[in-house]
Parts: structure tokens; C-alpha cells; sequence
């Protein structure tokens, strides 16, 4: 059972292995609109069920590959209570270190990474009202994404960004934000195209607070 904590939390299972070649079947049942995906280590998305809005999710697909393959839950329109996820292969849930990592007030960098295609980090951070702050994702290996969000709980996102930062490749993302009140807010990395996996440097700048 996966319990989702905000609108951007998922929940990575590994599909065990010995996994024979032929169909999969795999389901979800929530008591909220809940959406499934299954990816592999080539970035191929065999399935990516969003058919109801009842939180209820089955769908199959076929093994092609000895690679591993990732079976993904996730809040698609609300946020669920809860999540079961079942499948006809054995599961093993990924508990991924990076997400939920609370951002404290001294620091000035961290580091992450995606973990496999799709993955979704996200960290929380407390920003007081009027004091700017600046969010820039750095990586040679993904294409950075970032997601300012103030309503965890609906998934409205403040701000965004993909290429402003540059870097390398033009690929690094940078978000300038002035909140108007104090708050806890969600940084949501990711990689923009949901393929790539690989580490990043996430940094964070805030202006002197005059209060």
C-alpha cells in the first residue's frame, strides 16, 4: 500500500526478476484518481494507464528485454489517500532517498538524482514572505526540470522553469521566486522528458532577509 504524502509523491516497485518474456498484468485501486506506468532502463514506456477517475487502474504489457522494468503509482487529478498496486510478478517498493529531504535554512546546495526514467524528486522548503529566493538545477546527465509548488495538495505550481539556467549543454533550470507570504513549499525535480537518469546539483540562493 502506497499512501501519498502531496500531489507529487510516486512510488517506484522494481519488477523482480526471473521475469519470462510474455505479458505482465499489473493494477492499482485507490480511493482517488490514480495513475500507473511501467518504464524500463532504455527510457521505453511499455504502459501508462490514467483511464479512470474511480482509482481504479489494470492494464497489461509485454517483456521484451532482460533489463529491469519499474512499475510506478502515482496521484494523477487529486491526491489519494492511499494506493494499492498489485501485479501478476513480484514487487519490490524503491524507497527513494531523495524525496521528502526538508531543505534547511542554511543551506546553499544538495545533491540528487533520477533514479530511473520518470522519477520525481521532491524536497521541502521553508521561504518567508517577501524574501527571494533563487533555485537552480544543474546536470550534465538530464535535461533539468524544476516546479515551484504552494499547494502541495493540488499540485497548482507557482513557477517553472526547463532551460533558463544554461550551462553545458543549455539544459540546467533556474527558478527566481518572491513569495508574498511565509510557507513551506515543494521543489519538484525532475528530468523534462521523463528518459534520462543520472545525478544533479541543486542550488539554492536566498536574498538577505531585512525583517
Amino acid at each position: 500500500r502506497f499512501e501519498p504524502a502531496h500531489f507529487w509523491d510516486q512510488r517506484m516497485y522494481v519488477i523482480l526478476p526471473p521475469i519470462a518474456q510474455g505479458d505482465v498484468d499489473v493494477n492499482a485501486d485507490s480511493d482517488g484518481d490514480a495513475l500507473l506506468f511501467v518504464t524500463n532502463l532504455f527510457g521505453e514506456y511499455p504502459l501508462y494507464l490514467d483511464d479512470t477517475l474511480d482509482g481504479e487502474e489494470a492494464g497489461t504489457f509485454t517483456v521484451e528485454s532482460s533489463a529491469p522494468y519499474f512499475l510506478v503509482a502515482a496521484p494523477a487529478y487529486d491526491t489519494p489517500d492511499r494506493i494499492d498496486v498489485g501485479s501478476t510478478q513480484r514487487l519490490a517498493p524503491f524507497d527513494d532517498p531523495d524525496d521528502g529531504r526538508r531543505v534547511v535554512s542554511t543551506a546553499t546546495a544538495l545533491t540528487g538524482a533520477m533514479d530511473y526514467p520518470g522519477d520525481i524528486d521532491v524536497f521541502e522548503i521553508d521561504l518567508r514572505g517577501g524574501q527571494t529566493v533563487t533555485l537552480t538545477m544543474t546536470s550534465t546527465l538530464v535535461d533539468a526540470y524544476l516546479r515551484l509548488d504552494g499547494t502541495p495538495l493540488s499540485g497548482n505550481v507557482t513557477a517553472r522553469d526547463d532551460d533558463s539556467g544554461g550551462g553545458p549543454f543549455g539544459t540546467d533550470a533556474v527558478i527566481v521566486h518572491t513569495p508574498r507570504r511565509d510557507g513551506t513549499y515543494l521543489i519538484i525535480a525532475e528530468d523534462s522528458v521523463g528518459i534520462d537518469v543520472g545525478g544533479y546539483l541543486l542550488t539554492i540562493e536566498r536574498e538577505p532577509d531585512e525583517r
